[in-house]
């Protein structure tokens, strides 16, 4: 399913959070959100999933416009995995999973047949199936996020969104959950800090800063050494992994001015 935001600005006590967003996720695709701390990327996402209602602009999910459909209505078409959540932790993998068919059911619905076969799907598709009968809290952060993207798989969304689903996870767990990601046959929109795995696994990448869409496109296009220097501050050399083929970064501190090093030489004289 495609996923359209139009001119999306977002406005809190005031502040302008987000101005005049644009974002498209092509069917299918795996779309990336970057952008240092305070962006105005999570405020984004939340426009996209009924969080957050835009102060102007306008969500489409498919051909609806998200804001005149009711929250059941928007839970058929996107499913959401937000940053861990440690209050789920006495609940077992099968029951937190579970709870993802519940746009499916009425009030007081029993579970079903289907409500079981998604749910196993959903758990065999993430990983997990061997970790059902597990309670959440005596998982690893990476099975944990595992978990929770099963929830959303046995939801049965055409659209997954996901907020930093890598924080906290070592290296390992992050590339097999952003293998997992760009396996699935859904249109996934994720925001990310690493831009490493951003230019590994991401389709298009959308590049935020103070609250505006700066740059977007393929990967291979946005993620220049003028983008990342501009955005984040650092200076970056762009070249291509030989594992993969696709784009790989370095970075260091930016230099500081020749006339900075002279005067501190000078100072420094006897």
């Amino acid at each position: 399913m495609r996923v359209h935001a139009e001119q999306v600005s977002v406005e809190i006590d005031g502040a302008h959070i987000v101005e005049f967003a644009t974002l498209t996720a092509s069917s299918g695709s795996l779309v990336g959100i970057i952008g240092p701390n305070g962006s105005g990327k999570t405020s984004l996402l939340k426009t996209l999933y009924r969080a957050v209602r835009p102060s102007s602009g306008s969500v489409w999910m498919g051909d609806a416009d998200l804001w005149r459909l009711s929250a059941r209505e928007s839970a058929l078409r996107a499913s959401v995995v937000l940053q861990d959540d440690s209050s789920e932790f006495a609940f077992t993998v099968r029951e937190t999973v579970e709870t993802g068919r519940v746009p499916h059911k009425r009030l007081f619905e029993r579970t079903g047949e289907s409500d079981n076969e998604a749910v196993e799907q959903a758990l065999q598709t993430a990983g997990v199936i061997g970790l059902a009968n597990r309670l959440l809290g005596t998982l690893s952060g990476g099975e944990r996020q595992r978990v929770f993207i099963a929830r959303a798989l046995a939801q049965c969304a055409p659209v997954m969104i996901l907020d930093e689903p890598t924080n906290h996870l070592d290296i390992a767990a992050q590339i097999d959950l952003m293998e997992l990601l760009s396996s699935l046959p859904l249109t996934v929109i994720t925001a990310l800090h690493d831009l490493n795995l951003a230019a590994a696994y991401c389709d298009q990448l959308y590049v935020m800063a103070a609250g505006r869409v700066i740059a977007h496109g393929p990967t291979a296009d946005v993620l220049t050494p003028t983008t990342i220097e501009q955005v984040y501050g650092v200076a970056a050399h762009c070249g291509i992994n030989p594992l993969t083929g696709r784009t790989a970064i370095t970075f260091s501190p930016r230099l500081p001015h020749p006339l900075s090093n002279k005067n501190h030489t000078e100072k420094a004289q006897p």
